[in-house]
C-alpha cells in the first residue's frame, strides 16, 4: 500500500490477530529470531492486533503494509471498500479455525447441533462468527437461530461449554 509503513528503508510492521507467542506465529517469529528478514533487509518488527477487523483497519490506513487476516474478512474487505488489498499468500492448507466442544456433554457432529444454540465466538462480526453462520447456512440452517456469545481463549470459555451455556465456540 502506498504510504504504509516503511517507506522503502526495509523497516515494516507485520500485524497479527494471533497472540505473537503462539506457535501458530512459528513461521514469522523465526524469520525475526533467526535473522532470515534481516539477511533480505528487512528490518520486521511483530505487532499484535486485535482480530483480523482492527489488523485490516491498520492495513487500510496505512500504518502496516501486512498483515495475517483470515480469508473471508479479506475478501469483505476487499469488495465493501474496494481498497486494493492483496493476498500474498499463506501458511495454512485450511482454515485456521477450530470448533471446540465438549464430546461427552454437548458434542457438535454437524451444523444441525448448533442450531437454536449458542456458539461462542471470539469476535462479534468476525472470522469465527462468519465462519460459524456459513456453516449453518451451508446446511440449509438460518444463521439468525444459532446465537452467538463472545468469549475469550481461556479454560473458563471450554467450562461453559461443558455447564451446557455454551454448545461450543471457535479458536483460532
Amino acid at each position: 500500500i502506498a504510504g504504509g509503513s516503511g517507506g522503502g528503508d526495509g523497516k515494516m510492521t507485520f500485524l497479527s490477530p494471533l497472540p505473537l507467542e503462539t506457535l501458530g506465529l512459528a513461521v514469522e517469529l523465526l524469520g525475526v529470531a533467526g535473522g532470515h528478514f534481516e539477511k533480505h533487509g528487512l528490518d520486521v518488527t511483530l505487532q499484535e492486533a486485535k482480530g483480523t477487523a482492527q489488523a485490516i483497519q491498520t492495513l487500510l490506513s496505512g500504518v502496516a503494509p501486512v498483515a495475517r487476516v483470515g480469508q473471508i474478512d479479506l475478501m469483505t474487505a476487499v469488495t465493501d471498500s474496494n481498497r486494493p488489498l492483496v493476498n500474498i499468500g499463506t501458511g495454512f492448507r485450511t482454515t485456521a479455525l477450530r470448533f471446540a466442544y465438549s464430546k461427552k456433554n454437548h458434542p457438535i457432529n454437524a451444523p444441525e447441533d448448533m442450531a437454536g444454540r449458542t456458539m461462542g465466538v471470539p469476535s462479534e462480526g468476525g472470522t469465527s462468527d462468519k465462519v460459524v453462520s456459513l456453516v449453518l447456512a451451508g446446511a440449509g440452517l438460518d444463521p439468525e437461530q444459532t446465537r452467538r456469545q463472545v468469549v475469550g481463549l481461556t479454560p473458563g470459555t471450554f467450562d461453559l461449554v461443558q455447564r451446557g451455556r455454551l454448545v461450543g465456540y471457535v479458536v483460532s
